[in-house]
């Protein structure tokens, strides 16, 4: 039996009170795009200013990208 993490979950720094709601992918046809997540962190819950994006493999490694600043 396998069970695949899909849907969406919020994670959250009470003490700061930001946000990232990660999206986590359903696998594809031949599993294209298994354990793949996305997600966007914001300031604080309800505003709208991104800090920064979170994407990569759950089972794997992730990556953080600060918004506005180049690599």
């Amino acid at each position: 039996m396998y069970i695949e993490h899909v849907g969406t979950m919020s994670v959250k720094n009470c003490t700061t009170g930001m946000e990232c709601p990660v999206d986590f992918k359903a696998a594809g046809w031949g599993n294209a795009g298994k354990h793949d997540i996305s997600g966007t962190v914001i300031e604080k819950e309800g505003s709208k200013k991104v800090l920064g994006t979170l994407t990569g493999k759950w089972s794997d490694k992730l990556e953080y990208k600060v918004e506005g600043k180049m690599k």
